[in-house]
């Protein structure tokens, strides 16, 4: 592991461009823009903005005694003890574990997770921001370990928190102290949950009146679908092209200018993940048949979620735009399309949480899962060459899997190997 990690240091560094990656150019959000933040938005936009604060893009984050949950819970692999509260003033993590010297406590600084499925919080040493061990799964009502951590049996404290990890909780990031991926000046961002500017680009030039925000309907259908796959197309692995960052992606572009996404080739077959919504819609019916044609927007609208007894007729008159001539004798006494279609089951990757089946299925008991197997490809028919393909396996390979250890090392060593080549010409 210690020679691929080098591998992935020489390779990751090397800036080998994996081939021409043409601009979307319409859309993209001027260069003299920055982020102004929701509340300039809501002078103008005052009933679209409160709206919008209700959903849970909004609410994914803040400071942490804004969206406390306390509570308390013993890990069994470790005998850790947890407990989350607060004396009024300050969110405190504490931990013990009986019978030894370990224990202690740390204030929490900020919360993650709108707590439709979960909250999990942050908290800094010496301006160094890490993710607590613990989470809270909504569903179920209970604390737990953190995704990853349950077969642990010591007490993690070490969960580093960088930009990447705030880019689909936060907004308006700051960049972190150099020489540093985790220690922040001051705030580590300025623009709690995932706000307007994520997806109509930075509004400084719109207040200002110089000129337009960015219109998601005028894009192109892979410029648009961006906006949504930014932060639901997890995939097995994210890399950055050569001489990118994962957090560089700005409204208007491409996702695939920025980073390629690896998916596993049956995934989209196989049990369903905590987010595998994009990877599910593209092996739909609905979505092989309608092409550009459907997007997320087609059913989701970002500024609004229905409350939950509004749901089923909500999304039943979305199928109706297309499916209109089964309105009157398909089940009328059950209105609910997707509780029969798109059934929520449980998470593959993450503990009490269920996730909606986005494949949109006939008869959703008469399919069988099948094994997701451990071939990568880039999702969506995105280019990508060794370099990533190489990077890719290689994160693989750190959680366990001996094949990608070895598809990493082959095609990460045939990219050193190039590299020395091509700077000896």
């Amino acid at each position: 592991m210690k020679a691929l990690s080098v591998l992935v240091a020489a390779a990751g560094l090397a800036g080998i461009a994996v081939g021409p990656v043409t601009p979307s150019g319409a859309g993209r959000e001027t260069s003299a823009a920055v982020d102004v933040g929701n509340a300039a938005c809501r002078d103008c936009h005052r009933d679209i903005s409160d709206r919008y604060s209700r959903t849970a893009m909004a609410r994914t984050s803040g400071p942490a005694a804004a969206g406390l949950v306390t509570g308390a819970f013993t890990h069994a692999g470790s005998g850790m003890h947890y407990r989350v509260s607060s004396d009024g003033k300050t969110p405190t993590l504490a931990y013990d574990r009986p019978g030894d010297a370990v224990a202690g406590a740390v204030a929490l600084k900020y919360f993650v997770g709108s707590n439709t499925r979960g909250r999990t919080f942050l908290f800094a040493v010496d301006r160094f921001l890490y993710q607590s061990p613990i989470n809270f799964y909504a569903r179920t009502g209970t604390w737990d370990m953190s995704p990853g951590y349950g077969d642990l049996t010591s007490m993690p404290l070490n969960h580093v928190v960088d930009q990447t990890c705030l880019f689909c909780h936060a907004s308006r990031v700051a960049a972190p102290e150099p020489g540093t991926s985790n220690r922040f000046a001051g705030e580590a961002f300025l623009q709690d949950g995932v706000g307007c500017e994520r997806c109509h680009g930075a509004g400084s030039e719109h207040v200002a009146r110089r000129a337009r925000l960015l219109d998601p309907s005028r894009l192109s259908p892979d410029a648009r679908d961006s906006l949504c796959t930014q932060c639901h197309l997890e995939g097995q692995a994210r890399i950055a092209r050569a001489g990118r960052m994962l957090t560089d992606f700005r409204p208007g572009e491409r996702l695939s200018e920025t980073m390629a996404v690896f998916v596993f080739a049956n995934a989209a077959n196989a049990a369903r993940g905590a987010v595998s919504h994009v990877e599910s819609l593209a092996v739909s019916a609905c979505k092989r048949m309608s092409g550009d044609r459907m997007s997320c927007l087609s059913c989701h609208d970002p500024h609004e979620q229905p409350e939950p007894a509004a749901r089923a007729g909500y999304y039943r008159g979305k199928c109706l735009q297309c499916h209109g001539t089964l309105a009157a004798d398909h089940h009328a006494d059950r209105p609910d399309c997707t509780g029969c279609h798109m059934p929520r089951v449980e998470s593959a990757d993450i503990g009490h949480t269920a996730v909606t089946d986005h494949r949109i299925l006939r008869d959703p008991s008469a399919v069988v899962a099948t094994a997701a197997g451990d071939r990568l490809i880039p999702f969506g028919g995105a280019a990508a060459g060794e370099r990533e393909l190489g990077l890719a396996y290689a994160e693989v390979a750190l959680r366990g899997n001996a094949r990608a250890a070895n598809e990493a090392r082959g095609l990460l060593e045939r990219v050193v190997r190039n590299m020395r080549k091509t700077r000896k010409c």
